[in-house]
């Protein structure tokens, strides 16, 4: 699978992992979250600013408070948002030009996630699939996921052993982690039998 088709596969997991075009999670873990991946801070800020540009009703919709600062570039690292503005981020969110930027920026992030894990040496595809969903939700420069994968690549460096150090390193958001390996797993299975065929 190249790059491109692996981001749009991990995408589709993660999305069913996070949240919707417009979630806005007015404060999780001291910043605000928003969008189908649930960007953070400075990211969900980037984000709002990309889809005001591309909106022509973007004032209208956010008032001109959030607004300006949005496009003035104020540092979200540590924004928590109220029940009000998170109403005005959804209503954008929703947009067309807010699902149309959610689905761009995306892909784009998805296959960052998928090179990252390439750069620690992963190669088989549900690892990948699998390492993209575990850094969207803890960041690129987790040490965790780092770990995980050099420990996988001691043994088989495929999905199940993704998995499997994992469990030897975090217990935490184990259901998820076990939700994304079944996922991951089903779809590797299905490419080997299809690639199978294709050989005979």
């Amino acid at each position: 699978m190249k790059i491109k088709e692996l981001a749009v596969t991990a995408a589709g997991i993660i999305f069913d992992n996070e949240g919707n075009y417009g979630s806005v999670n007015k404060n999780d873990n001291g910043a605000v979250s928003v969008g189908k991946l649930q960007w953070h801070g400075g990211r969900a800020a980037a984000l709002l600013k990309k889809i005001i540009n591309a909106e022509p009703d973007a004032k209208s919709i956010l008032g001109g408070a959030l607004y300006g600062e949005i496009t003035g570039g104020a540092n979200w690292a540590a924004r928590i948002v109220t029940a009000a503005e998170a109403a005005k981020l959804k209503a954008i969110l929703t947009t067309k030009a807010g699902k149309a930027a959610q689905d761009e920026q995306a892909i784009a992030d998805v296959e960052s996630y998928i090179r990252k894990g390439q750069s620690y040496g992963l190669t088989d595809a549900g690892a990948l699939i699998y390492f993209a969903d575990g850094v969207n939700q803890y960041g690129t420069a987790s040490a965790l996921w780092k770990t995980i994968a050099a420990e996988a690549l001691k043994g088989a460096g495929d999905v199940r052993a993704m998995y499997e150090a994992t469990i030897k390193h975090t217990n935490k958001y184990l259901t998820r982690r076990k939700k994304v390996y079944e996922k991951a797993a089903a779809m590797q299975e299905k490419e080997d039998t299809m690639t199978e065929k294709q050989l005979r």
